[in-house]
């Protein structure tokens, strides 16, 4: 019956003919002009509209990611940051910009020794927010309207106010207790303290004042002066260091792009401080695909070679990934024939190789895919770290303030790994923390032909492989791969953990004969992706695991 199943959810995915601009999860193949993927649908429409506008995909990108910090603050926002990897048609070239928070110049090592932090001492995980200063800095290289135009839906949202959609309003349900923490969350989605639900309205005039002053004066407005004050003034009442100093020290960095080529494609993904490009390029080197098509996705096979490697990666961030401006990352060697040969042969040799017990949340964050008229592409990855972030809210703008300093490793942990010193992503002053990021782009013959990322901490590069690899390998349609069951890696001790209908039993028993713990997967990621193909074909997929949107419009 579950093989029925799944014939008919791809041929329906081929079936599936245009989407309109509010489309819900779903997006078809179509001869379009452009394409959006979104976790929110406010967000896609404001995506759409900008490139109906005249804008191109960075200038569409711009306004679904503040639209999305807007209405679904959960997940992102201004008070955070993100990667995007942007690929300009007209140049032929692709740029990875890293907006990643940064933690304040005086944090100390030892202030992030015992977590969780006590809830009066949250203001120690806020890092200095990237978004905007991200944001700012594509428009500036590419974008094709003024800022106030790409700002315009997001400043209307936040004034007029938003519609809670069905991701947000469930974040709200299962987070309502830390709401109660933030006089400003509880009164924006609590009534008397009960959770509003989807439908319900939502204003935030602060942060539309916070959002039409930077469409106005540009990123500094947010960087320095009565913004800045505002932040660093809330993170210091809740015993952090962040200053005004730190705010207007940041700055956007460029990165190389990690790229691999396999099997006539060029893949191009996110370089540290992401450790999640690290792990998709070592997979997409370490398994050939005759073999692993031969035993098909649904088998023991498939999924404990593919969960081997993926465990091999994981062990790689913790030892090698962190920030490059702080400590050396040996990404050639870690993408080396000799070292891919080495893991392959781990694999080969039987057995599942389980991890060091560590964890990471990294829950609050949100994708985007843009593709243009010219085939220009954007894949953004924007994050507040947890729900919420740390659920500080800056009372005169308005700001949520992320908690990404939380993705530092405690001490404890890295000594699991045998790093006394805290290993290349221990707290650091001016550090950026390793992310599980994702966003990828892949190339064919110098043309873009698959564009995704996702959202759901360290399942986020788990999650996009698996996409990526039914997109590639098994040839399913964006939106068929996206819904389609996938597993995941727990951190705490190397699990598999399994989504409902990914496996028959028998291939479950399997497993479990090969090594494997197998446990069910309750919070899976969510995955948005855009697939080109000739003749200006496109397919637009969005995960309905977040109500995603997505379109494929003439």
């Amino acid at each position: 019956m579950r093989r029925w199943l799944t014939w008919i959810a791809l041929v329906a995915a081929w079936l599936f003919v245009v989407a309109a601009p509010d489309a819900g999860a779903a997006a078809p193949s179509s001869a379009g002009s452009f394409a959006v993927s979104s976790e929110n649908a406010a967000a896609t429409r404001a995506a759409i509209d900008t490139l109906r506008a005249g804008g191109n995909a960075v200038d569409a990108a711009i306004a679904a990611c503040l639209v999305s910090g807007v209405a679904n603050p959960t997940s992102s926002g201004i008070g955070g940051g993100g990667f995007a990897l942007v690929w300009d048609a007209a140049t032929s070239r692709m740029t990875a910009l890293d907006f990643r928070e940064a933690a304040p110049r005086h944090l100390r090592a030892q202030d992030l020794d015992h977590r969780p932090v006590d809830q009066m001492r949250r203001g120690l995980l806020v890092g200095v927010p990237g978004e905007v200063a991200g944001l700012a800095e594509m428009h500036r290289r590419w974008g094709r309207r003024t800022f106030q135009q790409d700002a315009e839906a997001a400043i209307r949202s936040a004034e007029r106010g938003f519609v809670i959609e069905g991701h947000m309003a469930r974040a709200v349900r299962s987070h309502h207790a830390g709401l109660q923490q933030s006089l400003a969350l509880a009164d924006r989605f609590l009534r008397r303290g009960v959770p509003i639900g989807t439908g319900a309205r939502v204003a935030n005039p602060a942060l539309a004042g916070t959002l039409r002053a930077i469409a106005t004066s540009g990123p500094s407005a947010f960087y320095r002066g009565p913004i800045a004050a505002d932040i660093a003034r809330v993170v210091q009442d809740y015993g952090g260091c962040l200053d005004e100093s730190d705010l207007a020290a940041y700055r956007v960095v460029e990165r190389e792009p990690i790229h691999v080529f396999r099997e006539g494609l060029d893949v191009y993904t996110m370089p540290p401080p992401s450790a999640g490009g690290l792990l998709l390029a070592q997979t997409m080197l370490l398994h050939d695909r005759g073999q692993m098509t031969r035993a098909g996705r649904a088998s023991a096979a498939y999924v404990h070679r593919l969960a081997e490697g993926l465990r091999g990666a994981i062990a790689d961030r913790m030892r090698y990934v962190g920030d490059p401006g702080h400590t050396r990352v040996p990404i050639d060697r870690l993408l080396s024939d000799a070292h891919i040969d080495a893991r392959r042969a781990i694999i080969s040799s039987g057995g599942s190789h389980l991890l060091p017990t560590f964890a990471q949340p990294e829950h609050g964050t949100m994708h985007l895919v843009v593709v243009d008229r010219e085939r220009n592409v954007v894949s953004l990855t924007s994050t507040v770290n947890n729900a919420f972030g740390s659920r500080l809210v800056a009372p005169q703008s308005g700001v949520l303030l992320n908690d990404e300093l939380d993705d530092f490793t405690p001490r404890d942990v890295a000594g699991l790994f045998g790093m006394s010193d805290g290993g290349p992503n221990a707290p650091r002053g001016g550090a950026r923390p390793t992310s599980s990021m994702t966003p990828t782009v892949v190339m064919k013959h110098g043309e873009p032909v698959v564009a995704l990322g996702g959202s759901g901490g360290t399942l986020i590069p788990t999650s996009v492989t698996q996409v990526l690899l039914d997109m590639l390998w098994f040839e399913m349609p964006a939106q068929a791969a996206v819904s389609a069951p996938r597993f995941g890696i727990r951190t705490v001790d190397g699990a598999l953990m399994v989504e409902p209908s990914l496996l028959p039993e028998a291939a479950v028993a399997e497993l479990r004969g090969q090594g494997e713990m197998v446990v069910p997967l309750a919070v899976p990621a969510a995955v948005q992706a855009v697939r080109l193909g000739v003749r200006g074909q496109m397919q637009a997929g969005a995960d309905p695991r977040k109500f995603g949107s997505a379109s494929v419009v003439r």
